[in-house]
């Protein structure tokens, strides 16, 4: 897309920013953090191993790795909030209008019909334990968080750039070319679970977010070994993810490659090198063979 300017012809918005054979096919050795969990969702089962697992292998091919320390996940994920529902959900509900709702975004579709008002009762309790079950605090960031006044759009502008002079700060002290972390806190569930997790975007959004490139390469698959020794801390959601894991056995792991803005060859570079240590691929090969 980016060879002679192809982008920028079918997309005069985008940035007219050349291709680097050289960045992509470089045998320059680079120097990538990792970090394998965020407090807000704690990595479940061989997750956080599958970083492990690529720090290795990259070291292997004689690359440094060095770990990333991230800012608090649970006050950039308010932060999100604050830009994700400053509408109050009102695109959403327009987009869900005369349609029929897929079972992956009921949930999303009945917050969405909860006045204000509701929402941040509903938060209340999510983060009290009036009632135990419901008893949530990385949930009740979703409910009524949304910006509601132009001074809290602004003050959530402020915040998003301390993010990312966080991020970019930390990135330039360690000097770093790339990163790897989790996609997701889980393995890749089944039909429509993900949608009763939203918060386990919360180790691709902040990419989004920071605008920096990513892109998802699978390296493994979950073996089902450790799901009994989570902590859910006693929180609904948690728990929930708990449950919906059972049915991921054997379910393919993804991890993340993040690189600075516009060095897009240096993720795909990284991505390409990880390829060969895909443990899931050569699985499946093996056994349709």
């Amino acid at each position: 897309m980016l060879e002679n300017q192809r982008q920028t012809v079918h997309d005069p918005l985008a940035l007219p920013i050349q291709w680097s054979t050289d960045a992509f096919e470089s045998k320059k050795k680079l120097r990538i953090g990792y970090f394998t969990s965020l407090p807000y969702f704690p990595t479940m089962g061989d997750s956080g191993d599958m970083v492990i697992k690529a720090k290795e292998a990259l070291e292997s091919l004689g690359h440094t790795l060095v770990p990333f320390q991230m800012p608090d996940s649970f006050n950039y994920m308010k932060m999100i909030v604050k830009f994700a529902l400053a509408d109050q959900a009102r695109h959403f509900k327009e987009c869900w209008k005369n349609e029929e709702v897929a079972n992956g975004v009921k949930l999303a579709w009945i917050s969405s019909k909860i006045p204000l008002w509701g929402q941040k009762i509903l938060s209340r309790i999510l983060k009290s334990r009036v009632l135990p079950f419901l008893h949530s605090p990385r949930s009740a960031i979703l409910f009524g968080g949304g910006a509601t006044t132009s001074i809290e759009l602004m003050d959530a502008m402020g915040q998003k750039m301390e993010i990312i002079d966080q991020i970019s700060t930390e990135w330039e002290n360690l000097k770093l070319d790339s990163l790897i972390c989790n996609v997701l806190p889980f393995p890749a569930l089944v039909l429509d679970a993900p949608g009763n997790l939203p918060i386990a975007a919360i180790y691709t959004i902040i990419w989004n977010l920071v605008d920096f490139p990513a892109g998802v390469v699978t390296m493994g698959y979950e073996s089902g070994k450790k799901f009994s020794m989570y902590n859910d801390d006693g929180d609904m959601a948690l728990k929930l993810a708990v449950k919906s894991v059972k049915d991921s056995v054997g379910a393919p792991i993804g991890i993340q490659v993040v690189g600075r803005r516009f060095q897009d060859e240096v993720v795909l570079r990284v991505m390409k090198e990880l390829e060969p240590f895909n443990t899931f691929k050569s699985r499946n090969n093996d056994s349709n063979q």
